[in-house]
């Protein structure tokens, strides 16, 4: 495995990178900001790279003074990239409450055909944070997010909820479908892939700060109903990132944290998984799966393990993360691999 450095910046925190490889150039989105949870002149970024390892200065995208752009999302859809991203306003006196606050979040698209001009972001009426990337299947762009529902007793906290959106027409109203809700579990940061069967298949991170592994749950009408979400052997599993490889295996990155969130400053360990044959969606579902470590964030206060991936034209999957390790801030990581390296 070869790796190295998409950006770094000592001043400036940067994280949740996505990438795209479109019309022979590697892109890498990511944020930028004075750290985690800021909300003052944060920016959405793009690099461009001929090569994956040597990268363009960095061209802003998106900008805000007073609110915060989030996770942004790199997919190649038809001729173009698309861009989608969640923006969270400070309408509470927390950083979660914000984030759980419908009125506080909202979804932007936008596109290129070049890779250099972009259209206008346009606001669309997701709404939810950390998208999935978007993708098209049966004539719909699809997205998924996750947002809080509140209790609706005293007693009940409420809980996350996972779920997808789908329209025919970007700027036009998209419909909403849960994919999750389910009490006592926190259901969240979702990736969504299409199976060999036809069926939509959603892999998630469990959000009770318990350890729990990743749930997983199936579509089999174009994601409006979809069944119990169950476990799956991914234990610790954090912003999964999921997707077919041309060999027919089923691949995926996450960040690792496999015990209380109280028991660490936070997670330290980003893996790759390599998902065997039907091993997706037979029970118990990704047991036969072969586990590659990406990187180990050695920073005591480590801040990393967003992902995001991509398989080459050459079958080389190029993934790109961030991680603090022995920098001041986070940074931008590049990793080259194959399938022989499982």
């Amino acid at each position: 495995m070869l790796t190295g450095t998409v950006t770094k910046n000592d001043k400036v925190w940067q994280g949740h990178p996505d990438v795209a490889f479109f019309k022979g150039k590697f892109y890498v989105v990511y944020r930028e900001s004075k750290d985690h949870k800021s909300y003052k002149n944060t920016k959405i970024n793009i690099v461009s790279s001929a090569n994956g390892s040597q990268y363009s200065a960095p061209t802003i995208l998106l900008r805000s003074d007073k609110e915060r752009w989030n996770c942004p999302r790199l997919s190649v859809v038809g001729n173009k990239m698309w861009l989608v991203c969640d923006k969270v306003k400070r309408l509470e006196d927390s950083f979660i409450k914000s984030e759980n606050n419908p009125k506080a979040i909202s979804v932007w698209v936008m596109s290129t055909k070049d890779g250099t001009n972009w259209s206008e972001p346009f606001k669309t009426n997701i709404n939810g944070i950390v998208p999935d990337r978007m993708f098209m299947s049966d004539d719909h762009f699809f997205i998924g997010v996750h947002r809080y529902k509140p209790g609706k007793t005293t007693k009940d906290d409420g809980r996350l909820v996972q779920s997808i959106w789908k329209t025919n027409n970007i700027k036009s109203s998209w419909n909403s479908y849960e994919i999750a809700n389910m009490e006592g579990l926190n259901l969240c940061e979702g990736s969504i892939c299409k199976i060999d069967d036809g069926r939509l298949a959603c892999i998630m991170r469990e959000n009770s700060g318990e350890g729990r592994p990743a749930y997983i749950s199936f579509s089999k009408d174009g994601g409006q109903n979809w069944t119990i979400a169950e476990k799956t052997k991914f234990f610790g599993c954090h912003r999964p990132v999921l997707g077919k490889l041309k060999s027919g295996e089923y691949f995926a990155t996450y960040r690792e944290q496999s015990f209380s969130m109280h028991a660490a400053y936070w997670a330290k360990n980003t893996f790759a998984c390599l998902i065997k044959e039907r091993s997706l969606w037979k029970k118990p579902y990704c047991s036969h799966s072969i586990i590659l470590p990406l990187d180990h964030d050695s920073n005591r206060k480590s801040d990393g393990g967003y992902t995001g991936w991509v398989q080459l034209p050459n079958d080389n999957i190029y993934v790109v993360n961030y991680i603090t390790d022995d920098a001041p801030k986070p940074y931008i990581k590049w990793y080259l691999l194959n399938e022989e390296e499982f």
